[in-house]
């Protein structure tokens, strides 16, 4: 509520939307709240809807991951370029702590960037240098009421216990101004580092239509564990359509293994070692399932309609041994396994990667150059 009062004050066009994940009862009393105080401000407000809940995992990263997608889709939707979120330097605090518990190294101590792009969008945090005990006399200063997320006083919940433990931590001089800072500090050395990765990654990386990508093994191999290990995390996440690398233990195991000339996978990807090179695809077990075709996206790329066909899904052994030319596209079978093909129940119609049904389009919604611009933190 203050992040939207305080961007009332600034000569932009405002759209709201609220995230209801419908997990407790009172979520809809109070995003109605929302729409009544947008209502009388004149400004277009959206209720979106968190269904489906998995039974099991991490509820609030669940929830958070879902509440971004939402967020993209609504934003594709009204074609607005930015969103701005209200996360606080409380929030940055607890970010932090949370990350120092994992054992995190200079990104995860980074904690959240004040702005981050992803799949078109601009995600804003304003807030990130202001206080919770600020914007609440903020909002009383201008008669604007809000409500406080009982969960966030849920001692199930890790960030909850970690919030209660920072204001023990206060006595001692750990303060959430101080952790605020110390991701200043790491953000400004992860610059460095991320340029010092694209360097590398611009020097060893040969990238292909099909989402493949080769790895230079002997530039991967002569430089810093650092400045690889980044490359390498990052090409993971693109490629297997990850929100994060994997953790430093699970790339340490598998350079090891591919180094010593040995398949493995990990992070919805095989990775191979072939002739002087490291071959990165996306894994065709992780592949999610076919979905219809007028959804125009499935895992990562986006296509056109096809009306002799209903649904998309991996081309895979079966749809290859259809291609009877897939040998001439140059892409690697493991890769082309992947790959987008349109069905007609279990006729196989187009995989134009594979080079049946050229005139059916497909590409990935992000490809080289998002890779570039997220592993520099542009």
């Amino acid at each position: 509520m203050a992040l939207l009062r305080l961007l009332q004050k600034q000569p932009v066009e405002l759209h709201v939307a609220t995230v209801d994940h419908g997990l407790r009862p009172d979520s809809a009393q109070e995003a109605q709240m929302i729409a009544d105080y947008c209502a009388k401000a004149g400004l277009p407000h959206e209720v979106l809807l968190w269904q489906n809940h998995p039974e099991s995992g991490n509820l609030q990263a669940l929830a958070r991951s879902a509440r971004r997608e939402l967020l993209i889709e609504w934003a594709n939707r009204k074609g607005l370029a930015a969103i701005a979120l209200g996360h606080t330097l409380d929030d940055q605090a607890e970010t932090v702590l949370m990350r120092l518990a994992r054992g995190s190294g200079v990104d995860g101590l980074s904690a959240m960037d004040a702005e981050r792009h992803t799949k078109g969008i601009s995600f804003l945090r304003p807030l990130l240098n202001i206080s919770r005990d600020n914007l609440r006399q903020f909002l009383r200063d201008e008669g604007v009421a809000w409500v406080d997320d009982p969960s966030n006083e849920d001692p199930r919940f890790d960030r909850v216990r970690l919030r209660q433990a920072l204001a023990v931590l206060r006595d001692v001089g750990i303060s959430a101004e101080g952790l605020a800072a110390t991701a200043d500090r790491m953000r400004a050395t992860r610059g460095y580092l991320a340029q010092q990765s694209e360097t590398l990654a611009r020097a060893c990386l040969t990238w292909s239509e099909c989402g493949a990508v080769e790895i230079a093994t002997e530039a991967y191999r002569n430089t810093h564990q650092e400045l690889r290990h980044r490359v390498l995390g990052a090409l993971l996440r693109h490629v297997g359509r990850q929100d994060y690398p994997p953790r430093r233990e699970q790339l340490i195991a598998l350079e090891t293994r591919v180094l010593g000339q040995a398949a493995a996978t990990l992070h919805g990807c095989e990775v191979r070692p072939k002739a002087g090179k490291i071959v990165v695809t996306r894994e065709f077990a992780a592949c999610p399932p076919s979905v219809e075709i007028s959804t125009g996206r499935w895992d990562g790329w986006v296509f056109d309609q096809l009306p002799s066909a209903t649904k998309v899904g991996a081309l895979g052994e079966t749809g290859l041994l259809q291609c009877p030319d897939w040998r001439a596209s140059g892409y690697p079978r493991r890769a082309l396994l992947a790959t987008p093909a349109a069905w007609n129940c279990d006729e196989l119609i187009a995989a134009p990667l594979a080079g049946l049904g050229p005139d059916w389009h497909c590409c990935l919604e992000e490809g080289e150059k998002d890779f570039y611009d997220a592993l520099a933190m542009r």
